[in-house]
């Protein structure tokens, strides 16, 4: 497996996510957590993202999970050799908590990774401001609007 790889699979178990592909929710989680982890952190993979039917997706970061999940497959562990410095360890550890969903809301993680991904997408890439945003996520994903003050605190 080739060290980009290497810090990817690493980067993405470093905010808890397991990093799984074999179902979507497992690819939607891997995509949001990325995002979210490289905007949030400061820690740039390279990835960049379009808005999408589920939020920000990635085209070269499904390519590389895809590489990722292959390889393990193959048997190829060499991740396990290999562990994260601690100044990126240190950072993606003080943004992990962001990504549990809060106890008073009705939401899996990965409806919240999304809304949580969606919003700062919108606000920060997009630039959109807080009413664009919010009829963007209104008109895209209702299951998520009623939710999105919810995010915004989140993510000041």
């Amino acid at each position: 497996m080739d060290s980009k790889l290497i810090v990817l699979k690493l980067f993405v178990q470093g905010l808890g996510i397991d990093g799984e592909i074999d179902n979507f929710q497992g690819r939607k989680d891997f995509q949001k957590a990325v995002l979210l982890g490289q905007s949030i952190s400061g820690i740039d993979l390279g990835y960049r993202f379009n808005w999408y039917l589920y939020g920000p997706y990635s085209p070269a970061l499904a390519r590389d999970y895809y590489q990722i999940a292959e390889a393990i497959e193959f048997g190829d562990r060499e991740y396990e050799k290999h562990y994260l410095v601690d100044a990126i360890r240190e950072k993606l550890d003080g943004i992990r908590s962001l990504f549990n969903v809060p106890e008073d809301l009705n939401l899996s993680q990965s409806d919240w990774l999304e809304l949580l991904a969606s919003w700062h997408y919108l606000i920060s890439i997009s630039k959109y401001d807080d009413k664009q945003a919010s009829e963007t996520i209104k008109r895209t994903k209702p299951h998520l609007a009623p939710y999105i003050e919810n995010a915004k605190k989140t993510l000041i």
